[in-house]
């Protein structure tokens, strides 16, 4: 009797953070190569990253703290949030929206380049 094996996807969000989100050298270089073909950064690519705390503490009474599904920094400075999504919504474009302005608050004002 042949045994069904179920396997997810890429873009579930478990299967994803498992391959990319984890301080791994394997990881690491996932993530880099991903990046590098993502951003088209190829003269100038990335070498490295950091992996950074993804949980932002809620700040105000009522308010929602937020978890980015990867954030690093790479050696040039750059915070990168990484968000595994499959489609894309008005509500879902508001919270990258919030996200990144988490991002800027939280970096006091880092250099931002929007991809």
């Amino acid at each position: 009797m042949e045994k069904k094996v179920h396997r997810e996807p890429l873009t579930s969000d478990i299967i994803f953070k498992a391959v990319f989100g984890r301080d791994t050298p394997g990881c690491k270089r996932a993530l880099i190569g991903l990046l590098n073909r993502i951003l088209e950064w190829e003269e100038d690519p990335i070498v490295d990253l950091v992996y950074l705390n993804p949980f932002s503490m809620a700040e105000l009474e009522g308010a929602k703290e937020i978890i980015m599904d990867i954030l690093v920094e790479t050696s040039r400075g750059e915070q990168i949030d990484i968000e595994m999504q499959i489609g894309t919504t008005r509500e879902l474009m508001n919270r990258f929206l919030y996200y990144l302005s988490k991002l800027v608050v939280r970096f006091e004002f880092p250099q931002i380049a929007i991809r």
